[in-house]
């Protein structure tokens, strides 16, 4: 978006910079917001709940939970790296 309004010739002052950058960003969320608008609705629609079908819950396993602590332990370890 930033080139096509370059494009056109829309690189005046700063400010005027940055009126266009800002109508750009709201345009584009605009859009976006609608967008998920049209999905939500299409989704619903089609019969969606909000809730995935699942037939069976799979219970964890000690695998998982081993998974589960190894990952948290390393981004913990990460973090500390991190902050050094």
């Amino acid at each position: 978006m930033r080139r096509a309004a370059a494009s056109r010739n829309l690189s005046g002052s700063n400010h005027w910079q940055r009126v266009v950058i800002g109508n750009m960003i709201g345009s584009l969320f605009i859009r976006t917001y609608e967008r998920g608008e049209r999905i939500s609705q299409a989704m619903l629609s089609r019969g969606y709940t909000g809730v995935l079908p699942m037939e069976k819950i799979p219970k964890g396993s000690r695998r998982d939970l081993v998974a589960l602590t190894l990952t948290v332990a390393l981004g913990l370890l990460g973090q500390v790296i991190y902050l050094r």
